[in-house]
């Protein structure tokens, strides 16, 4: 009877401080709007610093340490997986990827920039820096190299009009795929 008696009053005084908080919040979001994005940007720039401490500890160890830096790298990107295209720390996300890329192309790991090269790609399916990434992966490395080609060509093919891609395919003698226009067209009652 007494422990009832005391579940009913922690019940209380639970509903009571929480009531008091909901009612302090409602009041301050309708009285003082000014308040509340203040919070809003101190809490915003509290969790972005947090992770940009974490980005440049990252960076300034790859240019003093490379060694021990591109595994930290690594544990960053995995803080960082949920983060998307688009959010507030998804440009911090892309240069780590391609930091990481181009650290693992600069040791002559090609299937580790490979991979991390891919992962760029899934971050950003529409980045040219991260399909060429992936190219010069596949290119560098001796038993991918068709495939690599291949990759270059179908760019090249798909995106004729980026300086970018088209350089780095002239380099290798690929050009893109044009139609014969002297070839015959199918007549009306043909199939193709």
């Amino acid at each position: 009877m007494r422990s009832a008696r005391i579940l009913a009053n922690i019940a209380r005084s639970f509903f009571i401080c929480t009531s008091l908080t909901l009612i302090g919040i409602i009041a301050l979001w309708a009285l003082a709007p000014q308040q509340i994005e203040r919070l809003e940007a101190y809490l915003l720039g509290q969790y972005q610093q947090y992770y940009e401490q974490q980005y440049y500890q990252a960076v300034e160890g790859l240019q003093t340490d490379p060694a021990s830096a591109i595994p930290r790298m690594e544990a960053f990107s995995l803080e960082l997986a949920e983060v998307k295209n688009g959010d507030r720390l998804g440009q911090m996300k892309k240069i780590l990827l391609a930091q990481l890329v181009q650290s693992y192309q600069r040791r002559g790991d090609y299937v580790q920039a490979l991979f991390w090269a891919q992962q760029w790609l899934q971050f950003d399916p529409r980045d040219f820096d991260a399909m060429l990434a992936e190219v010069d992966a596949l290119l560098a490395n001796p038993e991918q190299k068709a495939a690599g080609r291949a990759k270059l060509q179908t760019l090249v093919t798909r995106y004729f009009d980026i300086p970018k891609i088209v350089r780095r395919a002239a380099a290798l003698g690929l050009r893109p795929a044009t139609f014969d226009s002297s070839a015959p067209s199918p007549s009306a009652g043909e199939s193709p």
